[in-house]
């Protein structure tokens, strides 16, 4: 069973605590190093692809698939382990459709990334 599959939807979170916390969201203490490198591997390329179906199953509560989008888009953009023409895209998208950064973060006005 991967993390995604043992997370807990109720809770607001992506499971990226770092080792040897405890993580609320999945309920237990982020201990074993391959088994967080092993979902960081899955959601960064359910990120890469923007894999609604994964989102469906980390988000079975969001209203509908456009919701589920847009939160692949605001991660995909934040997440420095993604390749910056794929960061670059989904501010596009999110820009075209209206959308702002986590918490309203202002947009970088030189086209720099997150880090």
């Amino acid at each position: 069973m991967s993390l995604v599959d043992r997370h807990n939807p109720n809770k607001r979170c992506f499971a990226a605590c770092p080792p040897g916390n405890y993580c609320e969201c999945l309920g237990y203490v982020i201990g074993e190093r391959e088994e967080l490198e092993a979902f960081l591997k899955e959601r960064d390329e359910a990120l890469r692809t923007l894999d609604m179906d994964y989102a469906r199953r980390l988000m079975p509560g969001a209203s509908n698939d456009e919701v589920r989008l847009l939160a692949l888009h605001k991660v995909r953009y934040e997440a420095t382990s993604i390749e910056p023409e794929l960061r670059h895209d989904s501010r596009a998208w999110m820009e075209k459709h209206g959308y702002k950064r986590f918490n309203d973060l202002p947009w970088s006005t030189d086209g720099s990334l997150p880090e």
